[in-house]
């Protein structure tokens, strides 16, 4: 399983989980999308045919994503800067949150963050990084921003509407800020291994097996998220 067959993998993963705590929401149909683009992955050869594949996957989830959300809380697709609505600055906001993590922990063991495998090189982009966060936006992130929204912690008074776009008041951004650690601290039965483990390790662990890949030639091994 390569990087984007992993992410799509995920994604799927994710909304078969909440098909089970929401009975009551269609998800079938976008989990069907994911599953034909994962089907033609082996077909493609090139970067962009995969680029591709993922992104009609990721149109297909995100439109499932945003019926899973309570509270008032719209949302059809995913934008990026600026975001437009305050699901997309919760992602936008988390997704950074995980990306400068991954940014350091790659540097502290030597990589040169600015040159990936999958995401090509652009300036001031940490495309390694990137890389390794494809196949954690849903375990991680995605899960973290409808827990927020669908428990109440945040709220839709929590943002502040301007004129290019939605941002997070005080108020959200603590909030985000103490259940992200909360919840990369938090330890869960992982169901592969059936070990104690935590996001802050597995992340640590996804580093450490990227530089398996480059110093032993080694396959990589991406992080899987069961349904």
């Amino acid at each position: 399983m390569d990087v984007p067959d992993s992410k799509l993998y995920n994604q799927r993963s994710f909304l078969i989980r909440y098909q089970r705590n929401q009975p009551g929401v269609e998800l079938h149909k976008h989990i069907e999308i994911i599953k034909k683009c994962m089907l033609q992955i082996d077909e493609k050869e090139a970067v962009e045919g995969l680029m591709g594949l993922e992104g009609a996957g990721a149109r297909g989830y995100f439109e499932a994503y945003g019926k899973l959300l309570l509270g008032g809380f719209k949302f059809s697709r995913r934008e990026y800067y600026p975001p437009p609505d305050p699901v997309n600055a919760l992602l936008s906001f988390g997704y950074m949150m995980l990306y400068n993590e991954l940014s350091s922990l790659l540097e502290a063991h030597g990589f040169d963050i600015y040159l990936g495998f999958l995401h090509s090189a652009d300036y001031g982009r940490a495309s390694l990084a990137n890389d390794l966060m494809e196949e954690l936006r849903s375990p991680v992130i995605d899960r973290l921003v409808i827990y927020l929204i669908n428990k109440g912690a945040v709220k839709l008074d929590h943002f502040i509407q301007e004129k290019n776009g939605v941002k997070m008041n005080d108020v959200a951004r603590k909030t985000f800020l103490a259940n992200y650690e909360k919840f990369m601290t938090t330890n869960f039965l992982e169901t592969k291994t059936k070990k104690q483990k935590n996001y802050r390790k597995i992340i640590r662990e996804r580093a450490r097996k990227m530089e398996q890949v480059v110093i032993n030639s080694a396959d990589y091994t991406p992080y899987v998220f069961y349904s």
